[in-house]
């Protein structure tokens, strides 16, 4: 099993990762996110996504309504090539797009 990792967007501490593993090109794990709304404009908008995607997924799993494009008000977020994970011995991996949050704080992401 790896080691808790940190997930970040740009130098934005947003949470710290446990019980991580990779399946065939996906990595899997269970987020706390951390973030403090005293902390920007920045913090703020990325805790509004990490709800935004919880709940969309939430209604894709109750086969309700759910359309892609409603990301698109988060495009700068997920288009930006600023999510990374650093592991322990500071090692970074760079997030493909934006990583997926579900509700309970499991999140997936693919890495570049």
């Amino acid at each position: 099993m790896a080691s808790d990792l940190k997930l970040y967007y740009a130098d934005l501490a947003v949470g710290t990762i446990t019980n991580s593993f990779q399946s065939e090109d996906t990595w899997f794990g269970i987020v706390d996110v951390s973030l403090s709304t005293h902390e920007g404009e920045l913090a703020r908008e990325i805790a509004d996504f990490v709800r935004f995607v919880e709940g969309w997924n939430e209604r894709v799993r109750c086969d309700g309504p759910a359309d892609p494009v409603e990301f698109d008000q988060y495009s700068n977020l997920v288009k930006s090539g600023l999510w990374s994970t650093r592991d322990e011995q500071g090692n970074v991996s760079r997030i493909t797009d934006a990583p997926v949050f579900f509700v309970g704080g499991e999140v997936s992401w693919r890495t570049d």
